[in-house]
């Protein structure tokens, strides 16, 4: 879900990504945080030749009162 340090990105299968943006989602929630999608790009893996998204997620934890 992002860029490698040799600039190589990662991502997910689709299906993949939604469950583990839900996670991010859930675990968000139980600190009143909120859990952002800032960009979501298509590509094709080259060594499986499968479709895969990458999605930039900008995270924001409210401060508790």
């Amino acid at each position: 879900m992002g860029v490698v340090d040799s600039g190589g990105l990662v991502g997910l299968p689709n299906q993949d990504l939604e469950e583990s943006f839900e996670t991010l989602e859930a675990m968000a929630g139980e600190i009143s945080g909120s859990v952002f999608v800032v960009k979501q790009i298509d590509f094709l893996e080259r060594r499986e030749g499968r479709k895969r998204k990458r999605r930039d997620m900008l995270s924001a934890v409210h401060e508790l009162n």
